[in-house]
């Protein structure tokens, strides 16, 4: 049962989603500096100062950052130019925010609602990158 709601049920209704909210499938703008981090497209504009990003992750394609334990922006390795780039990223959000902190994987497998909106959040922001419009 579990592994019917983990892929199945879950990638499907995040799919789906994905399909219906069409501003999650504009392009985004990402750009930092020494204060901030935002992110634009055509719908949205969202600037974040560093001190409200409470912790933040990384993997071998994502870095995320946390507003809280279940808020977060994920932020696709792919979409930087270079190496550098994630490099120079990685430096400013050790010096703005100390070491890495979060797990690489955002939303821990809990036994509460919230942390099963967690894990379906994830699995929807993941879905969305590796399946664009």
């Amino acid at each position: 049962m579990w592994a019917y709601f983990r892929f199945g049920y879950v990638t499907r209704v995040a799919r789906r989603n994905y399909r219906q909210q069409k501003g999650l499938q504009l392009p985004h703008r990402v750009e930092w500096n020494e204060n901030e981090w935002f992110s634009e497209s055509s719908l949205s504009k969202k600037v974040v100062p560093w001190s409200h990003v409470l912790k933040w992750g990384e993997s071998d394609k994502t870095f995320v950052l946390y507003a809280s334990d279940v808020s977060y922006s994920i932020l696709p390795k792919r979409a930087f130019p270079d190496d550098a780039f994630i490099s120079d990223f990685r430096v400013l959000l050790e010096r703005k925010n100390g070491p890495a902190s979060a797990p690489k994987v955002p939303g821990r497998w809990v036994q509460t609602a919230t942390g099963a909106f967690c894990v379906f959040m994830f699995v929807m922001n993941i879905v969305m990158l590796l399946f664009p419009a």
